[in-house]
């Protein structure tokens, strides 16, 4: 709702939930496709580092792609810095959550959303990110 109460808060809103889903999907798709190495295997042993760098890429490129497309006042290097800053929070939402997975002694954090982990797996990216781009925006 901060978010978006802001000028162009619905872009806003769009593009972070945009940019936060490529990152899930491009470190997915890439790491069961090429992924060899392990980004960190005691907490989350399915992710690689190939894919980590994948969501990366797709977090920058998203980033400045939606900025334009909803035409934001953001400048090309304000884009680039908020893509690859997203790709990272986005990635550490999701380990930390795997994290708080593996304390607890579950797979999932819950059965609303079947085959996905839980409700957290859906939102553990996008609440970092929101701790993210609202500063970001202010």
């Amino acid at each position: 709702p901060l978010i978006r109460g802001l000028d162009q808060g619905r872009e806003w809103v769009f593009l972070l939930v945009l940019v936060t889903f490529a990152t899930d999907t491009a470190a997915f798709a890439v790491g069961k496709l090429i992924g060899r190495t392990p980004l960190a295997p005691s907490i989350s042993p399915g992710k690689t580092r190939e894919g980590a760098l994948a969501g990366l890429a797709a977090a920058v490129l998203s980033a400045v792609a939606l900025s334009s497309i909803f035409d934001l006042a953001v400048s090309l290097p304000a884009a680039l810095a908020l893509g690859l800053l997203m790709g990272v929070a986005g990635q550490v939402g999701d380990l930390s959550e795997s994290r708080l997975k593996r304390w607890a002694e579950v797979k999932d954090s819950g059965n609303l959303v079947p085959g996905h982990g839980g409700v957290l797996d859906r939102l553990d990216s996008i609440v970092f990110n929101l701790a993210l781009v609202y500063p970001f925006l202010l």
